[in-house]
């Protein structure tokens, strides 16, 4: 019997503003996202601007409110098929960006690793990527697969000059990552994030966001990521399933009906794509969820990916183009940056602008001195 494996990942960017503390808002959030509609052996759930950016300097405090999370989602797929139990493979972050993974209990989960790579300003972990790779059998299987799951956030905001910033946070990305996970080839690699790739201006009216037509024509003619990925500038081994669901940025905030903000131009900057199989992939459902009122609290809508994917047969790695990875002087710099944002972050909100103001020049200084 051939094996397959049945995954779910999603993306969503909480827009900083995730409550923890309120369970019930938690679980009501989760429950959109999270679809009763098939049970899967693998659940990946992707999140960016989970804490406050000051906050994800500090990778303990992002740690303890993962396993919070991590809890209220095993409760919830636990509970969709009393026949399946699954258990926590596996939590990672970098900055305000987090990943967690489940997978089912009759499989058998080992060689869990894990790795993240930073690409915000001035080498800081204010964007960029974190992941896990693990390997996956059956008991009564021969069969073992890898996989690895990516949850990242890239450079934001319209422009020429940005959308290059984003492929170059894509190229440093998979780089980094290769060095510390390996090469992609041969493994199960599904990457998620806020890529934060824009859209030229297409839609005149409102009505056309509902336009399936008209969306799948601006997709193609007019989203930074579909034309960077036609160049070969990024994801040139990944694809996508069809995209068939509005933009899922700018929305206003905390609105009754779902509406955009017209200060950006509406996006698809919410995404998931696989690595290519060479051949077709059965896709169960891609699509944006529903703007309830849950959601309301951030101008992003979480994407979810359904899929089913095959058993890939062990091969030698080809020969790839080498990519960049993150050099000790970069992520020396990181740690400086990020020690400087986390404890402006915390001095600014529990001391006032005039802490701030010191930490920011003393930590301009002690750059100046490491770094010239």
């Amino acid at each position: 019997m051939e094996t397959k494996y049945k995954l779910f990942v999603s993306t969503f960017n909480c827009g900083k503003c995730l409550h923890f503390e309120q369970t019930s808002e938690i679980d009501s959030i989760l429950s959109h996202i999270i679809p009763k509609d098939h049970v899967h052996d693998i659940y990946a759930l992707g999140f960016q601007e989970l804490v406050p950016l000051w906050q994800g300097s500090f990778p303990d405090e992002v740690h303890a409110q993962l396993q919070s999370l991590s809890s209220r989602v095993l409760n919830l797929i636990n509970s969709l098929n009393p026949r399946r139990s699954f258990r926590l493979v596996g939590l990672n972050s970098v900055g305000a960006i987090g990943l967690l993974l489940f997978a089912d209990t009759t499989y058998e989960v080992t060689s869990i690793l894990k790795a993240s790579a930073r690409c915000g300003a001035l080498c800081s972990s204010l964007k960029g990527a974190t992941a896990i790779k693990f390997n996956l059998s059956r008991p009564s299987s021969s069969a073992t697969d890898s996989f690895i799951f990516i949850a990242a956030h890239f450079a934001a905001n319209e422009g020429e000059l940005q959308r290059q910033r984003r492929e170059g946070d894509y190229n440093n990305i998979v780089g980094t990552l290769q060095q510390e996970l390996g090469c992609f080839e041969g493994n199960h690699v599904l990457f998620c994030g806020d890529f934060n790739f824009r859209s030229r201006k297409w839609a005149s009216t409102p009505a056309d966001f509902n336009n399936l037509e008209l969306l799948q024509a601006a997709v193609g003619v007019h989203d930074e990521l579909s034309l960077s990925r036609k160049a070969e500038r990024v994801f040139q081994n990944f694809e996508e399933a069809p995209i068939t669901f509005a933009p899922t940025y700018k929305f206003k905030l905390s609105v009754p009906d779902p509406e955009y903000n017209l200060r950006r131009i509406p996006s698809w900057c919410d995404r998931i794509l696989f690595q290519n199989y060479g051949s077709p992939v059965k896709i169960l459902s891609y699509a944006a969820c529903k703007r309830e009122a849950v959601l309301q609290f951030t101008d992003h809508l979480p994407v979810v990916l359904q899929l089913e994917v095959p058993h890939l047969s062990p091969r030698s790695p080809t020969r790839s183009k080498a990519l960049s990875s993150q050099s000790r002087s970069y992520k020396l710099m990181g740690d400086v940056a990020d020690f400087l944002i986390g404890y402006g972050g915390w001095a600014y909100v529990f001391h006032g602008h005039w802490l701030l103001a010191v930490s920011l020049v003393l930590g301009l200084l002690v750059m100046f001195h490491l770094f010239t």
